[in-house]
């Protein structure tokens, strides 16, 4: 019996499906069959549908901050806190029940650094001068939830396009903790949050004149907090939305955003000079000193030009904007940096002598550690005060001299490195071009929180966890990218 040949889809009996693929799949006499192909799995539609954990664990931080702005959530502060912490724990243990964790973390080279760290902390909540179990567990919790947050991101990311869509996300909220910033500037009674715990703790003393600089006028300015009830730390938040507006700005995404980029860019740049923090610009000149590195390697010219005239945009037009509502006394504080070399600067700085003082006499007062728990909001919400004063520590070089001595400073530096080489590598021979160009924003980002640890503490803070996130879905993407290519070929 002959087989009957369909031409048009008129001659297709009703109820028979016309796909290509469902006809030739079909097992027909006489004919030879064609291995069915195998489709790519795509991400359900819809705006949240296809968010992950990723997406939900920054957004949840934010909400988290924002909290403290609705008025009687302050005396829950501590709380809000800890669960912004807790929530990588959280997160950690969602991928791990997913399964495959383990061996995605063999193959994550800046793992067996954080193993090595996390192992040493155990270890230290034991040592002599730890304040007590309480608040030397609280220390090891602490630092753990930020180290947990790059071994739960290996293995969360789902599909490319997500890797794209966490950095816009971050962008997007560190942008509005910058404009929320410059609020405050210009109405603190209705952008600033209704309870600071540096002015209630510290009242009627020395140090409530520290979150405050004065105008020309007279007119008292208390540094712009951002998303947060902490006096200048929408400093942090200003920096990170200049840089990332500038990533965007010279990706690949339709104009309109790209434009949207760098205009958020400038707010974020202006937030910084209101908070006469000086080291986030210097953020931000590395951050792109960093980018501008791996353009180049990239061989990506006009794109590095883009990036040069835009930081020139970015920095001078948010220094313009500032100045002009703070007179002179702006400009006297930003002047300061060109006053010398750029080196002569740093070296002279309050916070350059810290690192040095850890560096030279720190290294012998704690070879082995001085225990944990004994300074930062650590020892102030879990610290025994029988025990004795709490330590002074203003930056994440005298922090890990302190939790872990000689041995806990190597490994905090070649964790970070690492971390840094696996983007750069990356952002160099992926071979998908949009996850290049985010990994070498994510270089360039976490190349200037490498730069903060001499000033500051990033890895016992919620910075930390953004480096860790942003590192780990870096090498997660790639993966994915290469994945997809073998599975590709495999297909006959």
């Amino acid at each position: 019996m002959p087989l009957k040949t369909y031409v048009t889809a008129a001659d297709f009996p009703e109820g028979l499906v016309t796909n290509q693929e469902a006809i030739f799949s079909r097992p027909l006499t006489g004919i030879p069959q064609r291995p069915p192909v195998r489709k790519i799995r795509r991400p359900p539609s819809g705006v949240f549908r296809d968010w992950g954990i990723p997406e939900w664990f920054i957004v949840s931080q934010a909400l988290l901050f924002a909290a403290l702005f609705i008025p009687g959530v302050s005396v829950i502060r501590l709380l809000t806190k800890v669960a912004a912490f807790v929530s990588s724990l959280i997160a950690l243990w969602l991928v791990w029940k997913r399964g495959g964790l383990e061996t995605r973390i063999r193959l994550f080279k800046p793992a067996k650094w954080l193993k090595w760290i996390i192992g040493m902390l155990l270890v230290m909540i034991f040592h002599p001068d730890t304040n007590s179990l309480v608040s030397g567990t609280a220390h090891c919790i602490l630092y753990i939830s930020n180290y947990a947050t790059a071994f739960w991101a290996i293995a969360a990311l789902r599909y490319g396009m997500q890797y794209q869509r966490v950095f816009l996300i971050l962008f997007l909220i560190n942008a509005t903790s910058a404009l929320v910033g410059i609020g405050q500037f210009y109405r603190p009674n209705t952008f600033l949050p209704p309870s600071i715990m540096v002015l209630e703790k510290e009242k009627d003393s020395l140090g409530s004149l520290i979150p405050y600089y004065t105008l020309e006028d007279g007119t008292k300015i208390l540094r712009p907090c951002g998303l947060s009830d902490t006096p200048g730390a929408a400093s942090y938040s200003g920096a990170m939305a200049a840089i990332m507006g500038i990533i965007v700005m010279s990706s690949k995404l339709p104009l309109w955003q790209r434009l949207s980029g760098l205009a958020l860019a400038i707010p974020g740049a202006t937030v910084i000079y209101l908070t006469q923090v000086r080291t986030a610009i210097l953020m931000i000149v590395v951050s792109l000193m960093a980018l501008v590195f791996v353009m180049i390697l990239q061989r990506r010219w006009s794109t590095v030009i883009q990036i040069t005239a835009a930081g020139f945009i970015v920095i001078l037009g948010g220094f313009a904007w500032a100045a002009k509502e703070g007179g002179n006394s702006i400009i006297d504080r930003y002047f300061t940096l060109i006053d010398g070399s750029p080196s002569q600067v740093l070296l002279n700085s309050s916070r350059a002598r810290m690192v040095e003082n850890s560096l030279t006499q720190q290294i012998w007062d704690y070879p082995m550690g001085g225990g944990l728990g004994r300074y930062g909001q650590v020892y102030a919400y879990f610290g025994d005060r029988s025990y004795g004063d709490g330590l002074w520590c203003e930056n994440q070089v005298s922090a890990w001299m302190i939790d872990g001595g000689i041995v806990m400073l190597i490994l905090g530096f070649g964790s970070v490195i690492s971390a840094l080489r696996n983007s750069l590598n990356i952002a160099r021979f992926c071979p998908d071009p949009m996850v290049r160009h985010w990994a070498a924003g994510v270089f360039a980002l976490n190349f200037s929180l490498f730069f903060t640890c001499f000033g500051q503490m990033p890895f016992l803070t919620n910075t930390g966890q953004q480096f860790w996130l942003m590192a780990g879905l870096t090498y997660a993407a790639d993966r994915w990218t290469r994945d997809q290519i073998r599975n590709a070929r495999r297909i006959p």
